[in-house]
């Protein structure tokens, strides 16, 4: 099954046989919510991606199931009545770091993020350091629930954010 995601994320990427490409075989994504009332985190070691180390195009699948809450109650209200896992059991984000040079450090990502069975175009701030096996990304950045149609009921506005923080650490190696 692993196998078939990764071929997946490859044809998504568009690698080609000559271009030099990267598998991330570690990954770490959490959202934090910050609300008044209470804060409610999640982690989330499922994450694929794939990069064209060429062009710069990169792709995340994320399996939303995939995020453990400290609280077991907390993720079944997360699966069945927020994130709608068995509607929408992914995550995706396409696209292109912009002005790729082939080099580290800061960079702009521009693509599309699907998630909750909406489609939006983002831009998101990462950093590319160089590691023993490959490099590694890491960005933190907030998503807006309304606009992926993420419905919180009125009576828990206290207890989730309208925004959420999302950190991701993906390790990437050769393949």
């Amino acid at each position: 099954m692993i196998r078939i995601s990764i071929f997946s994320i490859l044809l998504l990427v568009g690698l080609s046989a000559e271009a030099q490409k990267y598998i991330a075989d570690s990954s770490y994504v959490r959202f934090y919510s910050s609300a008044p009332v209470e804060d409610i985190a999640a982690d989330n070691v499922e994450g694929q991606s794939a990069m064209n180390w060429e062009t710069g195009e990169m792709v995340f699948v994320m399996p939303i199931r995939g995020f453990q809450f400290e609280e077991e109650l907390m993720q079944e209200h997360f699966n069945e009545n927020y994130m709608e896992t068995e509607k929408y059991p992914k995550a995706t984000l396409t696209g292109k770091i912009l002005n790729w040079d082939q080099s580290y450090g800061a960079k702009k990502f521009k693509g599309e993020f699907s998630i909750h069975g909406v489609q939006q175009k983002v831009e998101i701030d990462g950093t590319l350091t160089q590691s023993k096996k490959g490099f590694n990304l890491d960005s933190k950045f907030f998503i807006t629930l309304e606009d992926y149609k993420i419905k919180i009921p009125s009576a828990l506005f206290y207890n989730i954010a309208e925004k959420v923080e999302v950190t991701v650490h993906f390790e990437y190696a050769a393949k």
